[in-house]
């Protein structure tokens, strides 16, 4: 059964998708403002850990995902994502060569740009050779937003 959340964030209001394995999707909704949605319990745990990051400056801590898709490069990238921690940024490039792929970067941006759920697989964090931003689903004002409430810019 898919379920879903609406929070509201200092970035605007994201929408939460899970299945009955975990997460599954989070959208950057347009709107600053939403009415936070009855949700089930299930989403709390998210809402909280949101609210610490964005507060607090606190690591997203691992939830479990449900069904994300995705190839298996795809999967790969995220996972590879996934290691960046707090405050750190690595490149397209960087990441291509740490899955065994060098010369991917431009796959590795298609791979970041289908991340069903940024913030949690943190696809912000990679960023262009050349020192320039990339890309990000969220658009890059967001991204900006992000990198520096994490220090990273």
């Amino acid at each position: 059964m898919t379920q879903t959340a609406l929070i509201n964030s200092p970035i605007g209001s994201l929408r939460l998708t899970s299945d009955e394995k975990g997460l599954t999707w989070v959208d950057f909704l347009r709107s600053k403002r939403t009415t936070p949605s009855k949700y089930a319990a299930s989403f709390r745990l998210q809402e909280k850990a949101l609210k610490d990051f964005f507060t607090k400056g606190k690591s997203l801590p691992k939830f479990s995902f449900g069904d994300r898709g995705g190839t298996e490069f795809q999967r790969k990238v995220w996972r590879e994502i996934e290691k960046i921690p707090l405050g750190k940024t690595r490149t397209y490039a960087d990441i291509a060569k740490a899955i065994g792929k060098p010369g991917a970067s431009r796959a590795v941006g298609s791979a970041c740009g289908a991340n069903p759920i940024p913030l949690f697989v943190p696809c912000h964090r990679v960023v262009a050779s050349n020192g320039g931003l990339g890309g990000f689903s969220g658009g890059l004002d967001i991204k900006k937003k992000l990198l520096r409430l994490e220090g990273a810019l």
